[in-house]
């Protein structure tokens, strides 16, 4: 099976629209790690901030790093992919 070297940290979730904190979203701790419920104003932004901690399946040597891959998408056929990476403290 698959395995993720990150596990979601409860109640951690914060969402902002226009740099304005908004209810906290759906979360699925997973895995996959699932947020729903994001809303984008036209024009605006979001961000969604979360703590995410190590488990025994991330890699443990210097200067390792772990790729997160986040999907964005919408109503409609469209939708992105970003990729994040988190160096290990």
């Amino acid at each position: 099976g698959t395995v993720v070297p990150l596990t979601y940290v409860a109640d951690t979730v914060r969402y902002y629209t226009n740099g304005v904190l908004q209810a906290a979203p759906a979360v699925i701790a997973g895995p996959p790690f699932t947020i729903n419920g994001i809303s984008v104003p036209a024009g605006g932004n979001a961000t969604v901030v979360y703590e995410a901690a190590l488990n025994e399946f991330a890699p443990l040597a210097a200067e390792s790093t772990i790729g997160n891959t986040v999907t964005v998408s919408q109503d409609g056929p469209e939708a992105e992919s970003h990729r994040l990476l988190h160096r290990k403290a």
